[in-house]
C-alpha cells in the first residue's frame, strides 16, 4: 500500500519573514559599522535564524489525509537561501534511528476497522472516511437490507476512501454472520453453529462455510468475522449455546476449521473468534469485563481450538474481553486477554508462531469503556500486540479522537513504531491474499474423533483416579497441574528436585499454568515395575510459558499415555531404500510439522513409533524412515550416511552451518542461495524480499503448508536481491 499519514508542516507568515530579513539588514549595518567597517567579508548568519520553527502537533488536526499531490514547498525569504534541512516534525523521545529510517509513517487509522450509520453513506461519514482511509469498515444489521443495496453501499465505501474498488483495496469490507439469530447479511440459509455441529460432518461444514463465502464475494465483503471456536459447558449462557459447535473441544475445532476451510476456498478471509474461548464466561459482560468460569478446569480443551487455528494458518484471530486469573494472575488488576501481551505476544506469537493478523474485540463495549475510555483502549490493545481493533461506534467524533490518540501515542514512544508497521505489513498481507485466494486452510486440519474414541473417553473420564494418587515410585508419569500446584509443591509430592522437573520438560521458567501437562520421573524403583502408567484423560499438553497450548497438530488426542517409542522393533517393515534417523521432539514441535521436515506422513511416524495418538512430549525420540540420501533441512547429515556421497541440494552440509540471506547470487539466473529464517518471517514476505513467490518457495524446499521455523535453511533461487 502507497499511502501513509504524514503530518504536514504549517508555512511561516510571509510578513514574518520579512521582518525577520528587516531585523537581519538592520543588525548587518550596525555590526559592521561599530565592529569592522574594514573586514572584507562578515560570515552570513546561520540558517536557524531564519528558518521557521516547526509548530507542535495540534490536537484539533492531529493527522493529513494521505495526498493524492506532491506537497507544496516551504517559502523562503527572497534575499537568504533556503535551509537544506527540513524542519524536523518526529518525536524527542529517543529511538533507535537505524531501524525507524526503515519504517513507515504511521497510519492511525490502518489499525482500525470501523462502523458506519445507516444504509447509505452520510456526508460527515464520507468525508471522514475520504481523510482517515481506515484499514476496514465493518457491516452490520443496521447498514444491511437486501443483496443489491449492500453492494451498493460496498461501493460507497469504497469510493470515498478512494483507494479502488475492488475486494482486495482498502478498506476491507468485514461481516460478522454467523446463522440463526445472528444472519446479519439476512442470507435464505443461515444454519446456526450448533446445527452444523450437532450433524458431526466436516464435509457439510466445509460446504456451508464455502456457501457463506461465496455469498460475501457476491456482495464485496472479503473478511468473516466468525467462525466461533469456543466450547461451550455447564457454564455456558443459553444465547451463546447456539453460537458453538459444541462442547466437546476435538469436535469443536475439526468442524470449526473445516468450516473456515470452506470460507478461505471461497476467497473469503475468516477470524475466528473469541480466543482464548469466552463460551463457559461468567458475569455480565455489559458491567464488567467477563472472567473464564471454567479456567481451572477446563482451560486446555477451551484453549485447543485455537492452538489447531493457529497451526492451520487461519487468516485472522479475534481477542475477547476476557480475564482468565490463572495464565495472568501476576498482573493486578489481572488484564483482558485482549489487553494482554502474555496471551498476544508470547502465546499467539512466540509459542504457537501465529504469522496471521490479531484483531481486538469491539473497543465500545461498555465493560471496556468502564475500564478505560475507548481512545485509551485502543493504545493499550495495540501496545500489548493486537494489529487491529474493532471500533463500532460510529461516531465520527469519536472515530477522529482515537486516530489522533494513536498518532500522539506513536509520537511520544507510547506505541511502538517498529511494531506498528510489522502490523500493517500483516493487514496488508490479508489485501494480498484477497486478490490472490488460497484453496483451504494448510493442513492437516483436524479430523473428528471415531465414536469408539469417545466412548472410551467417557468411560475413561468416569472411572480415572484422581489427580492426588500417588504413582508408583519409578515410574514416568504425565503430571496435570492444578489450581496452585508451584514446581516446589510437585517435586516434594514427587520426591525429586524442581530443577529435575525443569530439565525433563525443558521449562525456561518456574512459572506453572492449569492445564499444563509435565513428564515425572519419580524416585527410587519400586520392587516390581508395574506394566503400564496409569493413562491420564486431560485434554492436550500446554506448555509453560506463557499460556496452555496443545502440543499436538492433529486432532486431540482421546487419551494421554506416555508415548516414548517401545523398545521392541516395529512390526511393520520399514520403506525400501530407506534410513532410520532418531528425531528428538522440542518444544514447540508437532507431528505434522516433523513429518514434513523428514518428507513422510505424520501418519507412518505413528505407526514406526507405536503411537496411539498424535500427542508429543518434549525430549521424546521419534524413530523415521526417510529415503536413504535424505538430509532433513536444518539438520546435520545421519553419522550413518554414505562418505562417498554429497547430500542433495535441499539440505546444508553436515558439517557447515546454513548460509544467511546475504549469500551472493546473480538475479534472474539458476543461481541458488540458503536463506536462514528468522523472527517473524513468513513464505510471502521471504518471497517478496527476493522477488519469487511462495510457491515458488514451497517447491524448492518440500513444504507442503506455510510452516516454516526459525533457524530453518530454505533454498532460494532469487529473480532479485534484498535492497536494504
Amino acid at each position: 500500500m502507497e499511502v501513509y499519514i504524514r503530518k504536514r508542516r504549517s508555512r511561516p507568515p510571509f510578513e514574518v519573514i520579512a521582518a525577520l530579513v528587516v531585523l537581519f539588514v538592520v543588525g548587518f549595518g550596525v555590526c559592521y559599522y561599530v565592529f569592522g567597517r574594514g573586514e572584507s567579508e562578515t560570515a552570513p548568519p546561520d540558517d536557524s535564524q531564519i528558518a521557521a520553527v516547526p509548530p507542535a502537533p495540534s490536537s484539533a488536526e492531529p493527522i493529513s489525509p494521505p495526498s493524492e499531490e506532491p506537497p507544496s514547498e516551504e517559502p523562503t525569504a527572497t534575499t537568504e537561501p533556503a535551509p537544506t534541512e527540513p524542519a524536523p516534525t518526529e518525536p524527542t523521545a529517543p529511538q533507535p534511528t537505524e531501524e525507524l529510517a526503515k519504517v513507515e509513517d504511521v497510519w492511525p487509522a490502518r489499525h482500525l476497522f470501523i462502523a458506519v450509520k445507516g444504509e447509505k453513506l452520510d456526508r460527515a461519514t464520507s468525508e471522514m472516511l475520504a481523510v482517515l482511509k481506515p484499514g476496514g469498515v465493518v457491516l452490520r444489521s443496521e447498514n444491511i437490507r437486501e443483496r443489491k443495496q449492500v453492494i451498493d453501499l460496498v461501493g460507497e465505501i469504497k469510493a470515498a476512501v478512494g483507494l479502488g474498488t475492488t475486494i482486495e483495496k482498502l478498506p476491507l469490507i468485514a461481516v460478522a454472520q454467523e446463522g440463526g439469530a445472528l444472519n446479519v447479511l439476512r442470507l435464505k440459509e443461515a444454519p446456526t453453529a450448533s446445527k452444523i455441529g450437532a450433524d458431526k460432518n466436516l464435509e457439510e461444514a466445509k460446504g456451508a462455510g464455502a456457501a457463506l463465502g461465496q455469498s460475501m464475494l457476491e456482495r464485496g465483503i472479503g473478511v468473516l468475522l466468525a467462525p466461533m471456536l469456543d466450547v461451550s459447558g455447564k457454564n455456558t449462557p443459553k444465547e451463546m449455546q447456539s453460537r458453538s459447535f459444541g462442547e466437546n473441544h476435538n469436535e469443536v475445532a475439526a468442524i470449526g476449521l473445516a468450516y473456515a476451510d470452506g470460507v478461505v476456498g471461497a476467497g473469503v478471509l475468516p477470524v475466528v473468534k473469541f480466543f482464548p474461548g469466552m463460551a463457559t464466561i461468567k458475569g455480565d459482560t455489559q458491567k464488567t469485563v467477563a472472567t473464564l468460569a471454567d479456567d481451572q478446569d477446563r482451560f486446555a480443551e477451551i484453549i485447543y481450538p485455537f492452538s489447531e487455528a493457529a497451526r492451520c494458518n487461519v487468516p485472522g484471530i479475534l481477542v475477547g474481553h476476557v480475564i482468565v486469573p490463572s495464565v495472568d494472575k501476576e498482573t493486578k488488576p489481572v488484564a483482558a486477554a485482549s489487553l494482554s501481551s502474555k496471551f498476544l505476544k508470547a502465546l499467539l506469537r512466540e509459542k504457537w508462531g501465529f504469522p496471521g493478523v490479531i484483531l481486538a474485540d469491539d473497543l465500545n463495549k461498555s465493560s471496556m469503556t468502564k475500564q478505560l475510555p475507548v481512545e485509551q483502549s485502543a493504545i493499550a490493545a495495540l501496545a500489548a500486540g493486537n494489529d487491529a481493533v474493532l471500533m463500532l461506534n460510529p461516531d465520527v467524533e469519536k472515530i477522529k479522537l482515537v486516530c489522533a490518540n494513536i498518532e500522539k501515542a506513536a509520537t511520544e514512544g507510547k506505541l511502538d513504531r517498529v511494531a506498528l508497521s510489522n502490523s500493517k505489513k500483516r493487514l496488508d498481507a490479508w489485501c494480498a491474499a484477497l486478490e490472490k485466494p488460497r484453496t483451504g486452510l494448510d493442513g492437516p486440519l483436524p479430523q473428528l474423533p471415531s465414536p469408539e474414541a469417545a466412548a472410551a473417553q467417557a468411560t475413561e473420564n468416569a472411572t480415572a483416579p484422581a489427580a492426588t494418587d500417588t504413582p508408583a515410585p519409578g515410574a514416568e508419569i504425565e503430571h496435570t497441574v492444578a489450581s496452585g500446584e508451584t514446581l516446589s509443591k510437585l517435586a516434594t509430592k514427587y520426591k525429586v528436585t524442581a530443577g529435575e522437573i525443569r530439565e525433563w520438560n525443558q521449562l525456561k521458567s518456574d512459572n506453572l499454568f492449569v492445564g499444563q501437562k509435565l513428564i515425572i520421573k519419580t524416585a527410587a524403583p519400586a520392587p516390581e515395575q508395574p506394566s503400564a502408567p496409569a493413562a491420564e484423560t486431560t485434554p492436550p499438553p500446554v506448555p509453560a510459558e506463557p499460556a496452555p497450548a496443545p502440543a499436538a497438530t492433529e486432532p486431540a488426542p482421546s487419551e494421554s499415555a506416555a508415548m516414548d517409542p517401545p523398545s521392541e522393533e516395529p512390526s511393520v517393515q520399514p520403506p525400501a531404500n530407506s534410513k532410520a534417523v532418531e528425531y528428538v521432539v522440542k518444544s514447540g514441535d508437532f507431528l505434522s510439522s516433523i513429518a514434513t521436515k523428514h518428507k513422510v506422513k505424520y501418519q507412518d511416524i505413528m505407526t514406526w513409533n507405536h503411537l496411539n495418538d498424535t500427542n508429543l512430549s518434549s525430549g521424546q525420540k521419534l524413530t523415521i524412515y526417510v529415503p536413504a540420501d535424505f538430509v532433513a533441512p536444518g539438520e546435520t547429515a545421519p553419522a550413518d550416511a554414505p562418505k562417498d556421497e554429497a547430500p542433495k541440494a535441499n539440505a546444508p552440509a553436515a558439517a557447515e552451518p546454513a548460509p544467511q540471506e546475504d549469500t551472493a547470487a546473480a538475479p534472474g539466473t539458476d543461481t541458488e542461495i540458503s536463506y536462514t529464517v528468522k523472527k517473524g518471517d513468513n513464505l510471502a514476505n521471504i518471497g517478496a524480499a527476493y522477488g519469487v513467490t511462495a510457491d515458488d518457495i514451497r517447491g524448492w524446499n518440500g513444504i507442503e503448508g506455510n510452516r516454516i521455523d526459525v533457524g530453518q535453511a530454505l533454498k532460494i533461487r532469487p529473480k532479485k536481491m534484498p535492497t536494504e
